[in-house]
């Protein structure tokens, strides 16, 4: 049997025994051998144990609750998820209420009582690494909504399935006038005033509106926002609802971007005019040095022809073979990477994958002829910027440019709708920003944070040092078990 459960164990796995009971230790380190697994260490104190944790990463911890020294298996398995997020599975003889409760509070990844077969630990084991394997992906992907929605040049707003906002972004303070702390909890259509911009008609039921059918703006028909001060801005809207793994709707969220300058510049200027007052702007911006990966001269030529009043825009090689790419990248220190996926290649995501790794100062667009949102969500986690599609125009085409320049997540509003809505943890239901063991201060610095504020722009807001900015922060992490500011993003908005 044994034999059999060896051939099923992964021989890599790194275990470490935290066992006060040297003859117990030394018998589950047999067995755990005949298993196929590594024993790492094997220690009989709590202290040691978060010691040897640190010194030898193992993959999981089997440890006993009742142990020599000050700190019992419990706290020691409490610090040792938070500190190195390792799994811990307990392996103890006392199985009371009391006891089971408090290991409770550590999350552990399993539980065994003594004495216990062989198929029982090795069961543990594979699923205690299952478990934490499934949490360590879940984390991620909220690592990278913090990311993407810090980096997005858009405006946000989530509500739950009831109208009530549950988070804004500070481009969406910017255009509703609202500051997050007042619109918290209000109703959409109180803070979020749109008009249909050919009847100026109130646009009502946004929500349920989202929640039966995406809303997208047309391009010949934009939407008007009338800010807190009465301000009108034209804008590019999209909303889609956001569901769990079951498929239940849990919320809203709207995505929207501010394109009264480019209609206006559409409707106001001749052709001449608009095209010398690109030539004199084009003076005061930075030049950015692109190159196109096509194997399509037509995209090539378009492309060139959009950018012929772009004068700061320099197109400095054109690639039609994606092996070329890599190599011309790192030679021509390119700015931006347009990259046509027409092209079939299997290893399009590896190929992008080496540019972003080798070439970091280079940001890519990707021109997408068909929306495929896994293969979006894996370039997102790459490092992909901008997206682009075969109907995007010219205008939208030099924001994508301007924009990833600048390190900012770009798209078609449609597709960061539906970026945002996979990224969303969708699991938990929207309470706001409730940590009972925050002080208000702190809870004022997090929510700041979450809507992109840094430390110099949170101590003029709130009228306190940067130092001392750094000291709430350094508390609200250790209280959190949480150790950067993507942690802290994610684990709000999770």
């Amino acid at each position: 049997m044994e034999e059999q459960l060896a051939t099923e164990s992964k021989h890599t796995t790194k275990v470490m025994i935290v066992e006060d009971e040297s003859i117990v230790a030394k018998d589950i380190q047999n067995r755990l051998k005949r298993l196929g697994y590594t024993v790492v260490n094997i220690v009989s104190s709590g202290e040691e144990a978060i010691r040897k944790a640190a010194e030898t990463q193992p993959d999981l911890v089997l440890m006993d609750i009742v142990l020599k020294g000050d700190i019992d298996g419990i706290q020691a398995a409490r610090e040792i998820n938070t500190l190195f997020n390792i799994p811990v599975v307990y392996l103890t003889a006392y199985a009371d209420e009391s006891t089971i409760q408090r290991a409770k509070i550590t999350e552990p990844f399993g539980y065994i009582l003594k004495p216990f077969h062989v198929k029982e630990l090795h069961s543990a084991i594979q699923i205690a690494l299952y478990k934490h394997e499934i949490e360590k992906k879940l984390k991620e992907e909220k690592n990278w909504f913090a990311i993407t929605l810090k980096s997005i040049s858009d405006a946000v707003i989530l509500t739950d399935t009831k109208g009530s906002i549950t988070y804004m972004n500070v481009v969406a303070e910017s255009l509703t006038g609202w500051k997050w702390e007042e619109a918290i909890g209000k109703d959409l259509g109180e803070v979020f005033h749109i008009l249909k911009q050919e009847t100026r008609a109130v646009v009502e039921n946004l929500v349920t509106k989202a929640i039966l059918e995406t809303i997208v703006s047309s391009p010949k028909s934009h939407s008007i926002l009338i800010s807190k001060d009465e301000r009108e801005t034209l804008l590019d809207l999209s909303a889609a609802p956001i569901r769990d793994d079951l498929g239940k709707i849990r919320g809203v969220v709207f995505v929207f971007r501010d394109v009264t300058d480019y209609k206006q510049a559409e409707i106001e200027m001749p052709k001449p005019q608009k095209f010398e007052s690109r030539i004199t702007n084009d003076f005061e911006k930075p030049r950015i040095k692109m190159t196109v990966v096509t194997p399509s001269s037509i995209i090539r030529q378009g492309v060139r022809k959009l950018l012929e009043s772009e004068k700061y825009i320099e197109i400095i090689d054109e690639i039609s073979n994606y092996q070329d790419v890599l190599p011309i990248v790192e030679r021509n220190k390119t700015d931006v990477l347009l990259v046509d996926t027409a092209q079939p290649n299997p290893n399009i995501l590896e190929i992008l994958s080496s540019i972003c790794d080798r070439c970091p100062m280079t940001k890519l667009i990707l021109l997408l002829h068909e929306f495929d949102e896994d293969f979006i969500m894996n370039t997102i986690s790459l490092g992909v910027r901008g997206y682009l599609t075969d109907t995007s125009n010219t205008d939208q085409f030099i924001q994508a440019v301007n924009a990833v320049s600048k390190d900012e997540v770009w798209g078609e509003i449609e597709i960061i709708t539906k970026i945002l809505t996979r990224l969303l943890p969708s699991k938990k239901g929207s309470s706001g920003l409730q940590k009972p063991s925050l002080t208000k201060r702190q809870e004022e610095i997090v929510k700041l944070i979450i809507q992109g504020y840094s430390n110099k722009q949170i101590s003029d807001r709130l009228f306190i040092s940067e130092k001392t900015v750094k000291s709430h922060l350094n508390n609200v992490y250790k209280k959190l078990g949480l150790s950067s500011r993507v942690q802290l993003v994610a684990d709000f908005l999770g």
